[in-house]
């Protein structure tokens, strides 16, 4: 974690943005936020394709189509009811995508819209364009090991 004393950044110190993510996320938890990356949890997926039949389609490669065609809408109705001051809207459009991400276990981007969204109902001041781009980053980082598991059999 960032201190006090760490700000302006010193020569040679960079600041990255994991760091200031770390930093927004923790400051209204009591617990020190996962500062790893973690991807969506495989054992979600795996128990997808154990319910399903094997006459039936990949469950998994379906839902995660529809999310990855969906998250990104999402995000621009976030943008969009920011922009118009709509927070009310703001806040479901969040609410939506933290439920869609935490079925598929990305915990990181389901806690960052939690947190997105617990401050907007809250009306709370916060820098709304650096939880957006936040929110944005990690989706594309979910999405990228989306793609790569999706594919994956049942093993």
């Amino acid at each position: 974690m960032l201190a006090i004393s760490d700000w302006p950044p010193k020569k040679g110190k960079p600041i990255s943005h994991g760091d200031r993510l770390c930093d927004w996320l923790a400051s209204s938890r009591a617990t020190k936020p996962q500062t790893k990356y973690q991807a969506p949890a495989r054992i979600m997926l795996r128990g997808m394709r154990a319910a399903q039949s094997a006459s039936e389609p990949d469950i998994v490669v379906e839902v995660v189509d529809i999310f990855v065609r969906e998250a990104p809408v999402r995000i621009r109705a976030i943008g969009d009811a920011l922009a118009s001051g709509d927070r009310t809207t703001a806040a479901r459009e969040a609410h939506t995508l933290k439920g869609s991400a935490g079925h598929l276990g990305a915990k990181t981007l389901a806690t960052l819209c939690a947190r997105f969204e617990d401050k907007v109902r809250a009306g709370a001041p916060f820098d709304e364009a650096f939880a957006l781009e936040a929110i944005e980053e990690e989706l594309a980082r979910v999405v990228g090991a989306l793609a790569g598991q999706a594919g994956e059999g049942s093993a």
